[in-house]
């Protein structure tokens, strides 16, 4: 007697097997998801009552339901919830980060709650085994689209969303041409999140270990965030090996980059290979898929490194998007991935929180309270509310890192004054640009201000901020300003700029007024 087998999986069978005889039953099974034993044991009851594959197609429901005994026992069992079943396994424990197993589902979310008086011994009627309960699970799973959900048979493969990054290398060094044909080889650095099976993969000039920590830099800004684990087998590029006496450790660069992450490192045991069977099953599968229609083989060709990984970033989100065994979502559809690297702080009396020993203003209101900083793939911050998660503000990160740090203040919080004193040089080319005169010799002059005090921005601002109002207080005589700036430009003396740019504006405006031609001779 089945419970999930249906009369379209028979014919299904029979009709595969018709097409093309040399198909086994482990063939069957992976492409049509059914057992290879059940499938067995079909083919053979139809040998049996000499059964033609033909005939067996064109019979109708009632017969094949009667023919091979298909009658579905789900209705003898009682049902848990099973979306509650799905959350319970989603939910991780300690920093360990290991799923519930599906045991511990059965006796806990099943047993305890459904029949409370079960202790020991043989199951009451109506309550599954373990096993069926497994099997009624993956059928759940496989109604719903959420294959990927299964639970894999090794505890040490249940990792939830977020969790395990597996990082490796494929096959042989890959080899392309360039617009010469030369022939040149890259290897294949990977990265796959054990949950999803999302890939990402890139072209590393050779195996070093310098080479493979910025790999596993770039692979995390490529899923723009940072997992709990990383897990990698024993390369010798990646892990200085040990003996009785040393312990193998990860070699220096790779250590350190890792720890800026505050990622956790597990080394895969020699000779277990169950540890790394996900991540081999993702590299088989790329290098099956990896360029198909070229394929390693065939010639690829790329003018550098640089053109041979825009090419693998396409085959990667092509990869990404194919549709996975059994009719599952591709790994790109099921998960994307949200793990945000996030901090806490506390707003100081001035107003301004320390992140990465530079300091950024949060506001007067907020002194005192706890907010989040959420760093946005290390290009920009954004300050939170700890509560709401309502943004309070967001500002460009800054990198420059030395002490006692820079200080920040978006302009939503600063006074007119502060917002006077901050003025950049774009702001200024941009206000001078809007002038229907001519302003060439004025931007020019700008430029070179802020040229020469680019170690004190400013000293620029407070310059250019006396240019801006000798033009906003003197609209008419903007030809004279312009012509002051020339001379200014001309001379380039460093010392009293301003007041250079003042006297020869007043010249120029005096000739301009007594109505003489204007002349200049220097």
């Amino acid at each position: 007697m089945e419970s999930n087998i249906t009369p379209d999986q028979i014919r299904s069978i029979f009709k595969l097997s018709f097409q093309d005889p040399t198909l086994g039953e482990r063939k069957l099974e992976q492409r049509l998801g059914i057992g290879h034993t059940t499938i067995g044991k079909y083919k053979r009851l139809a040998k049996k009552l000499n059964y033609t594959a033909e005939y067996i197609m064109q019979m109708d429901d009632l017969s094949i339901i009667e023919l091979f005994k298909l009658k579905s026992r789900k209705v003898d069992f009682i049902e848990p919830n099973w979306d509650e079943i799905r959350k319970y396994l989603q939910e991780k424990g300690h920093w360990g980060q290991m799923l519930p197993t599906i045991k511990s589902a059965w006796e806990y979310i099943y047993l305890k709650k459904l029949f409370p008086n079960y202790v020991t011994g043989d199951l009451p009627d109506g309550v599954m085994s373990e096993r069926t309960f497994c099997r009624r699970y993956d059928e759940y799973l496989h109604s719903k689209g959420l294959d990927l959900l299964k639970h894999k048979a090794n505890p040490n493969n249940n990792f939830g969303p977020g969790s395990v990054v597996e990082i490796d290398t494929i096959g042989d060094r890959l080899k392309y041409l360039d617009a010469d044909n030369n022939e040149h080889e890259a290897v294949i650095f990977t990265a796959v999140l054990k949950y999803s099976r999302l890939l990402y993969a890139e072209a590393m000039p050779s195996g070093t270990g310098i080479c493979w920590a910025g790999a596993i830099i770039n692979a995390l800004y490529s899923f723009g965030g940072v997992p709990e684990v990383l897990r990698c087998d024993n390369d010798s590029a990646l892990v200085i090996h040990g003996n009785k006496s040393k312990r193998t450790k990860l070699r220096a660069s790779i250590e350190f980059t890792i720890n800026e992450f505050g990622l956790i490192t597990d080394l895969c045991p020699p000779r277990r290979p169950e540890y790394k069977g996900s991540n081999e099953r993702a590299n088989g599968f790329a290098l099956k898929h990896f360029f198909e229609g070229t394929s390693y083989g065939k010639e690829i060709h790329a003018d550098n490194l640089d053109a041979l990984n825009e090419l693998i970033k396409k085959e990667t989100l092509r990869i990404n998007s194919l549709p996975r065994n059994h009719g599952q979502l591709s790994s790109i559809e099921v998960f994307r991935p949200d793990v945000r690297y996030i901090s806490y702080a506390v707003v100081h009396k001035d107003g301004y929180v320390n992140y990465q020993r530079n300091y950024y203003y949060a506001g007067k209101d907020n002194v005192g309270k706890t907010i989040l900083i959420e760093n946005m793939r290390g290009k920009q911050i954004v300050l939170r509310h700890e509560k709401t998660l309502r943004s309070i503000v967001e500002y460009e990160l800054d990198r420059n890192c030395i002490p006692p740090g820079n200080h920040h203040k978006a302009d939503k919080f600063k006074t007119e004054s502060e917002k006077v004193t901050s003025r950049t040089k774009e702001w200024f080319i941009s206000e001078f640009s809007k002038i229907e005169k001519a302003t060439d010799n004025i931007q020019q002059l700008i430029n070179w201000v802020f040229e020469i005090t680019s170690r004190s921005n400013q000293v620029g601002t407070k310059i250019c901020n006396s240019i801006y109002k000798l033009c906003t207080d003197n609209l008419n005589d903007l030809d004279c300003l312009e012509l002051a700036c020339k001379a200014v430009l001309e001379r380039k003396h460093k010392v009293d700029i301003v007041v250079q740019l003042s006297c020869s504006f007043d010249m120029f405006r005096k000739l301009k007024n007594e109505k003489s031609k204007v002349t200049v001779n220097y």
